[in-house]
């Protein structure tokens, strides 16, 4: 028998034999899904901005080869991943977020809050008093009975010695319950106000206390308005006049208001209009007794040379005087000189007529209690002495 070429015989090569049987095939297995590195790292962060623990994302990047199957992209090396089981990650809750510090500054601005809301309140509107400036108690428009006694021992010897003020009937004023009292106005600056006031509470044998009605504009000055309702001083408005009677309170009222203050010292003690007699509605409505008082020397305190209205504007001012000490000696003009007072107050004279009744009879009225004053200013200029004694 020829022996055969080597490596042309097939059993000598491992070949299997024509009659021997041919193995079986093992099922070949499924190529593996292949995905590139940046598809991978783009999977694993996708999955893992919706998760807050570290874990998480920790198990995103294990399961991204097990996403979706991503086409092989040209030029990049390709790596064989074998699939594996896709892992539930674990989600943790999320911690609540800690607010950061406050700021020195947002402190300092809490404190200040703080501060400002239990110490320093706002600006009090008209009628109302600060309680951070109130060292005792007020009634509804602001009185400070402690304020004011301190205010009429400083008052005293203004009234006592300097305008060495004589006050003759004062008990012609009721002791109690509600009363008008109606004055003459003069003077540039308000001594009479504080003067009448202080005749009641000093002269009065019960000591009675005066609500004086002031004009709107006093209240526009910072702190001038405040003072005066702590020293007892309404804004004058029916309503709150209408209070105060209600309450048994005497009231003072000067029917010529800045027309008073302001007229010139040529036409001293002449009486202007008393408005429109809204003082004889008042007492009408009321029944409140109405007491005329005529006040001398008050004129001559800042005899009014001259009146500066456009100057006065911007101040809330109706008008600036001009004396012979001001403004040309600046605010030691605005000191008064000192004259002889006379404060007489005439008796109580109950107005008889309807509450409702017409603007002919309000004005009968006015005109009687202001004849009645001019009257009254007559007389003691008549009797006068001297301007200072």
């Amino acid at each position: 028998m020829a022996r055969s070429k080597l490596g042309n015989d097939p059993f000598r090569r491992g070949a299997a034999s024509p009659d021997s049987p041919r193995p079986v095939e093992a099922p070949k297995e499924a190529p593996a899904a292949k995905v590139t590195r940046k598809q991978r790292r783009a999977a694993a962060r996708e999955l893992a901005m919706h998760e807050t623990a570290p874990e998480a994302a920790e198990a995103a990047e294990a399961v991204a080869p097990a996403l979706e199957p991503a086409v092989e992209s040209p030029g990049e090396p390709v790596i064989e991943v074998a699939p594996e089981p896709v892992v539930e990650p674990v989600i943790e809750p999320a911690v609540e977020a800690v607010e950061p510090a406050p700021s020195p500054r947002s402190v300092a601005h809490e404190v200040s809050d703080v501060i400002t809301s239990e110490t320093l309140p706002l600006p009090p509107r008209p009628g109302e008093v600060s309680p951070a400036i109130t060292p005792g108690e007020t009634d509804a428009f602001g009185r400070d009975p402690a304020f004011a006694e301190r205010a009429l021992r400083l008052l005293e010897p203004v009234y006592r010695h300097y305008f060495r003020v004589e006050a003759r009937g004062v008990e012609n004023v009721p002791a109690d319950g509600p009363v008008i009292l109606v004055a003459n106005h003069s003077g540039a600056v308000p001594w009479d106000v504080a003067m009448l006031a202080a005749s009641t509470a000093l002269d009065h044998p019960s000591r009675r206390v005066l609500r004086p009605l002031v004009e709107d504009f006093v209240f526009h000055f910072p702190f001038v308005g405040t003072a005066f309702n702590r020293l007892g001083a309404v804004r004058a408005c029916q309503e709150n006049a209408e209070a105060l009677l209600a309450a048994g309170e005497a009231v003072a009222v000067f029917p010529e208001g800045a027309k008073g203050l302001g007229k010139s010292y040529r036409k001293r003690y002449q009486l202007q209009r008393f408005g429109r007699g809204g003082f004889v509605k008042l007492a009408l409505r009321t029944g409140a007794p109405v007491v005329p008082v005529a006040i001398v020397g008050a004129e001559e305190t800042h005899p009014v040379l001259a009146r500066l209205v456009r100057p006065a504007a911007p101040l809330g001012l109706p008008f600036l005087p001009v004396t012979p000490t001001f403004p040309w000696l600046g605010a030691l003009g605005l000191l008064p000189l000192p004259t002889k007072w006379t404060i007489e107050f005439g008796s109580p004279v109950r107005l008889d007529a309807r509450p409702d009744a017409d603007e002919l009879v309000i004005g009968r009225l006015t005109e009687e209690i202001r004849a009645a004053i001019q009257g009254q200013l007559d007389r003691l200029l008549r009797g006068r002495r001297g301007i200072f004694t």
